[in-house]
């Protein structure tokens, strides 16, 4: 797990909960806005390059949920890119 400082999230904890390694990696994202964030890559390799599906399951108020969108994708953003090269390297 680490923490650290996102623009307009705050403080956020990332958390591996389920792995099955190379093919599946499964995060939980928490901070004083977000409930839960629950992230699932399943990651598949063909030939040279790297097949990444994402499905992510969001918990977090109603009210709070349009002023959270854009920071919250572009968290999602930076983590696919992570996890898309960290994969591609291996």
């Amino acid at each position: 797990s680490c923490s650290f400082q996102m623009a307009g999230l705050g403080s956020l904890t990332l958390a591996i909960t389920q792995t099955t390694f190379p093919t599946q990696v499964v995060y939980d994202v928490k901070n004083e806005h977000i409930k839960s964030v629950t992230v699932c890559f399943d990651i598949a390799a063909k030939d040279a390059q790297t097949a990444l599906v994402c499905h992510s399951d969001l918990d977090v108020p109603f009210f709070m949920s349009q002023l959270l969108k854009p920071a919250i994708l572009n968290f999602m953003n930076i983590l696919v890119d992570c996890v898309k090269t960290t994969t591609e390297k291996n």
